[in-house]
């Protein structure tokens, strides 16, 4: 039993993954979380989890971008200000939104895909947790020619990288999913995914971590690093707490920039602001969780309620809550789904996504010190990458090779170009 003691900044998928797959190789684990574990992020997800689903920077985006930046209403929405570390990360992206970052971005990512879901199956059965899990995968459901032409595209590379892909007319989808408008032209199903409750996931695996002996602490707001030499001994919490341990982990999502920043590491995000809705589940009910392509809007069964989540928004460090964004999910929706607009709506919210402008996560030791590992950046990704980052931050912290090559993920990779 290795008794070495290992601190994760940040109480979300990843750091509560990471900490499960390191008290398995007999660490001592100490999760500290600015508010309370699962409260964050993770709580707002769709719950979709698309293994081996494209970035955010794709061909193209960077010049819709452009044009729907100063639409309330767009998909993606920028309000003006001036913000320099916006403007670098925004001419990052665009420089990131071309075929050959698809590739070589889905290198890496399509395996951590399939490894992700094996990880997902096996961690809720070891710590038995119902979190309403339906293996039945998505569907890109699209209304119109251009949807169809994009959902088929992206079906043919996910072919390509060895995932399963079935292919449904409006007819045959609507007899599957009888909760589908007449206007509905048809579907892709990625059968090699799934779906979850987040909010039931993330109780459960902070009540099976609590019960394996791991000390989760809410409130516990981690103002910089104690740092000597290239070692990292510890962390200093806001109200003068330190606490030391042998190795550190920084999984804290958008606020990791903050943090990395106060050790002299770079780490540039973009908070991407994501709603979600809940609805009572309509009738008929949607059985398979799906994204709808034209609207950007991903809708996803949960027990007795419909989440409907989307939208990015680059506002700056805030859970302002926009509530005309908020409708734009229900109004999106309803051309889609029958009995959308019929039903009580029962939660809304706002979250911030750590966003990298490469697209692709941070998981890697911090340049320049021995015994600090950074996992953050998952994006959109953050809830189905999960699991796999926990596994591999934890091969990398017992001095394992990690599982898959990540080295696309290092997280030096902000020094250079």
């Amino acid at each position: 039993m290795n008794s070495e003691r290992v601190i994760i900044i940040g109480g979300g998928v990843v750091g509560l993954c990471t900490a499960h797959y390191l008290i398995e190789r007999g660490r001592s684990v100490t999760v500290l979380d600015r508010g309370t574990p699962g409260d964050a992020t993770s709580s707002g997800n769709a719950g979709i989890l698309a293994a081996g689903h494209l970035p955010l920077p794709q061909p193209g985006l960077a010049a819709k971008a452009v044009r729907w930046m100063l639409d309330r209403d767009s998909p993606l929405y920028i309000p003006p200000r001036l913000d320099l570390e916006l403007y670098r990360w925004f001419w990052d992206f665009h420089r990131a939104c071309n075929q050959q970052q698809i590739e070589d971005s889905m290198a890496v990512l399509a395996p951590m895909g399939r490894l992700t879901m094996e990880c997902w199956r096996k961690l809720l059965a070891d710590g038995d947790i119902d979190c309403d899990y339906r293996p039945q995968g998505w569907m890109n459901v699209y209304l119109s020619e251009a949807g169809r032409r994009e959902a088929e595209q992206e079906a043919e590379l996910m072919q390509r990288l060895g995932f399963a892909v079935v292919q449904y007319d409006g007819p045959s989808l609507r007899e599957r999913e009888p909760a589908y408008q007449d206007a509905v032209a048809g579907a892709v199903h990625f059968t090699d995914s799934a779906s979850v409750d987040p909010v039931a996931f993330m109780a459960g695996l902070n009540d099976s971590l609590r019960q394996r002996g791991a000390d989760i602490r809410d409130d516990a707001e981690v103002a910089g690093f104690i740092i000597e030499g290239r070692r990292c001994l510890g962390v200093l919490l806001t109200g003068g707490e330190d606490i030391r341990a042998d190795r550190t982990v920084l999984a804290a999502g958008i606020w990791s920039t903050r943090l990395a920043r106060s050790a002299g590491l770079k780490l540039p995000m973009q908070g991407g602001k994501g709603y979600h809705l809940d609805l009572a589940a309509p009738s008929p009910s949607l059985s398979t969780a799906a994204v709808l392509a034209e609207k950007f809007i991903a809708v996803t069964p949960m027990g007795d309620r419909l989440r409907l989540a989307g939208t990015v928004e680059f506002s700056g460090l805030n859970r302002r809550l926009v509530t005309s964004r908020v409708k734009m999910l229900a109004t999106g929706s309803a051309d889609y789904l029958r009995g959308v607009g019929e039903v009580e709506p029962r939660e809304q919210g706002c979250n911030l996504r750590p966003c990298t402008a490469d697209g692709l996560p941070v998981l890697g030791w911090a340049p320049g010190l021995e015994n600090l590992l950074i996992s953050t950046g998952g994006a959109k990704m953050g809830l189905t990458l999960g699991p796999v980052c926990g596994l591999l931050a934890a091969e990398m912290m017992s001095g394992e090779k990690p599982t898959i090559d990540i080295d696309l993920l290092r997280a030096d990779r902000f020094f250079h170009g």
